[in-house]
């Protein structure tokens, strides 16, 4: 059942825009739009899916576990590349949670795009006239 309900071209997708958003943000500036980034793609993928919120949520969370993975395993390559491969065990702590946070924000990204794409669709209800 939940097999039928994830979404490969959404999550590709997604994964290659936020391996390009994280390279771009990180390595050409200083500055870190990661979580922003995974909001917004969140919601991108739930909008691509747009079944139901819990397809939203499926694919959001899948899309938050991959990306969040890929992320970490730049931010590791990068700071040994770096020299600082000794202080690794150190920051191990505050890269599982800031994992957990990306892969909430990817779901909560997922339901909201999932709803939009709902609500965009529907049929709008004309008002009746009171004459």
């Amino acid at each position: 059942m939940v097999k039928e309900m994830i979404k490969r071209k959404p999550l590709i997708i997604g994964l290659i825009t936020v391996i390009a958003f994280y390279v771009v943000t990180n390595i050409l500036s200083t500055l870190d739009a990661t979580i922003a980034t995974f909001l917004a793609i969140g919601i991108m993928v739930g909008f691509m899916v747009g079944e139901n919120y819990k397809t939203g949520a499926i694919n959001g969370a899948l899309f938050g576990v991959i990306g969040a993975l890929i992320v970490a395993l730049i931010l590791v390559i990068t700071y040994t590349l770096y020299g600082y491969g000794a202080y690794l065990g150190l920051i191990a702590s505050g890269l599982l949670m800031s994992c957990a946070l990306y892969i909430i924000v990817a779901v909560v990204g997922g339901v909201i795009g999932s709803q939009v794409r709902i609500e965009s669709e529907s049929k709008k209800v004309v008002p009746e006239d009171k004459s």
